[in-house]
């Protein structure tokens, strides 16, 4: 991949030297601005593509959460409302006495976690999640629905 993205970088510092001859020139002829019309494209073509490949994902494509500031994105919340909604929603908490709360939410995925705290801590509906995150409103349900049953396997397995 390496490889890839330098014979990008060549080719792009070969299409900023054709851009530069032709505006070096005193009176571009009309085919010159043709010339320079397609150069432009391929000089942004080339920089989206390195883009691209060097961070992985579709440059200027963010996720809707990721637009947001950061002080929109992030929500301080009590510990002690993540343990109470970690263990408080069928589960009684005298079988959870044992177990650490990051041990708990360890065992869900980053994108699990993410939506679980959203939706019990912050007490945000699937809807708005789903708007938030630009994912469907069954994905949110699903999320939850599956860091619920991990979550209440691991209180089983220590009870």
């Amino acid at each position: 991949m390496n490889d890839l993205i330098s014979e990008y970088k060549q080719s792009l510092k070969q299409v900023r030297q054709a851009i530069r001859k032709i505006e070096r020139k005193d009176a571009p002829t009309e085919e010159d601005q043709v010339q320079m019309s397609l150069l432009r494209g391929m000089e942004r073509d080339l920089l989206w593509s390195i883009e691209w490949m060097e961070t992985g994902r579709e440059p200027k494509k963010q996720q809707k959460i990721e637009r947001l500031s950061k002080k929109q994105r992030e929500k301080i919340m009590d510990p002690y409302l993540l343990d109470q909604s970690v263990v408080g929603w069928e589960l009684p908490t005298y079988r959870t006495q044992n177990i650490d709360i990051k041990k708990i939410m360890g065992i869900l995925s980053p994108r699990e976690q993410e939506i679980f705290i959203m939706n019990r801590v912050q007490l945000i509906s699937y809807q708005e999640i789903a708007q938030l995150l630009g994912i469907k409103k069954t994905t949110v349900a699903n999320k939850i629905e599956r860091s619920k049953k991990k979550i209440e396997r691991l209180v089983n397995k220590f009870s």
